[in-house]
């Protein structure tokens, strides 16, 4: 295949250049045809949406700054222990940004010190080190919070009646 300006990955796959600078999940530009009403066809692109965003990591204590695809901060709002977890769950073929990688390794360097009981400089991780399984923040199931619909404002109307609600 003909890829211009385009790495490639382990998997085979183009990747574009800019997901190298970011945490990109693996979205891509889109490529097809905007048609207008007359059906006139011209090409176009879609670019991933893409935000800079900061994200509390548990094991640095402090904010990690990431330009990320707005599908990673899905997946990370998601996960119970944050950027930490999606760094440590995602390959590094996915990552491919280097901060992202190095990050990877000091958070299980860290980890890693601490399981053995070295020493961990202070901001990295020193507050794991008198930690214990007891510390770890409880897991609510998921109907703990169930849905209630969309919020409503002051501007909005029931949809029926008190008559209809109390039959």
């Amino acid at each position: 295949m003909f890829s211009r300006g385009m790495a490639t990955t382990k998997r085979k796959m183009v990747v574009m250049g800019r997901a190298h600078r970011g945490l990109y999940d693996g979205k891509h530009i889109s490529f097809g045809n905007k048609i207008s009403f007359a059906g006139n066809k011209s090409r176009r692109s879609w670019k991933p949406n893409i935000v800079n965003k900061r994200f509390w990591s548990q094991t640095y204590q402090r904010f990690l700054e990431f330009r990320v695809a707005t599908s990673v901060i899905k997946k990370v709002k998601k996960l119970s222990g944050g950027i930490d977890h999606y760094l440590l769950t995602t390959p590094n073929d996915l990552l491919l940004y280097k901060k992202a990688i190095q990050i990877k390794k000091n958070i299980i360097d860290i980890h890693v010190r601490v399981a053995a009981g070295k020493p961990v400089r202070v901001g990295r991780g020193a507050h794991l080190l008198g930690a214990s399984a007891d510390d770890a923040p409880e897991v609510l199931p998921a109907d703990a919070y169930p849905y209630r619909g969309p919020p409503r404002d002051s501007t909005m109307k029931p949809l029926a009646g008190p008559s209809a609600l109390e039959q």
